[in-house]
């Protein structure tokens, strides 16, 4: 665990050191440069849809699982596959 949080901290911190700023001077002096957006592909914007597909069916298929458990460990509570001997089905646990 304490490995993990120092990779992240060794992470972050590199990636917040980024090259220093040209002084504002050279900024004023330099043209001011046109921004052109990069031309959208059909490929990039549809392999996101499809990660993006990928992603929400993995999580409903896991909600899915997730309701089928929760529905066998009742089916089993209520036929009294957790109690002990001389217990009665669906009582409450004594301590």
């Amino acid at each position: 665990m304490a490995g993990m949080l120092l990779v992240l901290f060794l992470a972050a911190s590199a990636g917040g050191q980024e090259a220093k700023e040209p002084p504002k001077a050279a900024v004023q002096a330099s043209a001011p440069r046109e921004i052109v957006p990069p031309p959208l592909e059909a490929r990039a914007s549809t392999g996101l849809l499809v990660f993006l597909g990928w992603m929400w069916l993995a999580i409903l298929v896991l909600v899915w699982i997730l309701g089928m458990k929760i529905r066998e460990a009742d089916r089993l509570r209520e036929i009294g596959y957790f109690e002990g001997p001389g217990d009665s089905p669906g009582s409450v646990i004594r301590r």
